[in-house]
């Protein structure tokens, strides 16, 4: 079984904004999928599907995005499963807007949920696919973009963005990460 989590804060008050792109792109994902079984853990929310013959886990973590280490490190022992068979979901802002990249390793890149992760399993080693939100304008602070809401040109874009996170799952799963890189970053 193959793990997919996306990470963001919880709460109404950052529903539709750029940090939380990657719980959105696993619920696009969700859908997508038709996933079933819904399991709450303390920190997780976790629904199971299939991609092709290969059961996934898919989780939106409710802990707040610095502290996405501890929810994964749940996740993990919850499910009994090796950092190998997991799959990070996050936004970055290092990538425009409306790109993805996939990675096998690497630190957290100053994503302090991605390095949350990192520090509470261990390891750097895990796979992760990045979801560009762009870089604020030189005037306008990069807490408030990553916790503000995306303009209407960008709103537009998402269901095609989120199409392209869920093709490039897919590929990953089926045909491995190497594969995906290759065909998506």
């Amino acid at each position: 079984m193959n793990i997919i989590a996306g990470l963001g804060n919880p709460g109404s008050k950052y529903n539709g904004t750029r940090h939380n792109i990657g719980l959105e792109a696993v619920e696009y994902i969700i859908k997508d999928l038709k996933g079933i079984s819904l399991h709450s853990t303390k920190l997780n929310l976790i629904t199971y599907s299939k991609i092709g013959n290969e059961a996934i886990a898919l989780t939106k973590t409710k802990t707040y995005m610095n502290h996405s280490g501890k929810a994964i490190r749940e996740l993990l022992s919850f499910l009994n499963m090796p950092t190998e068979k997991l799959i990070i979901l996050y936004d970055d802002m290092d990538l425009p807007f409306g790109e993805i990249r996939i990675k096998n390793k690497g630190s957290g890149g100053g994503h302090n949920g991605m390095q949350s992760v990192i520090e509470f399993t261990g390891t750097s080693q895990i796979a992760r696919l990045k979801i560009g939100i762009g870089r604020p304008f030189v005037t306008k602070d990069p807490i408030q973009h990553v916790l503000g809401r995306f303009t209407p040109e960008e709103k537009k874009t998402i269901p095609q963005l989120f199409e392209k996170t869920s093709l490039a799952i897919r590929c990953l799963i089926q045909e491995g990460i190497e594969n995906a890189m290759n065909r998506f970053n």
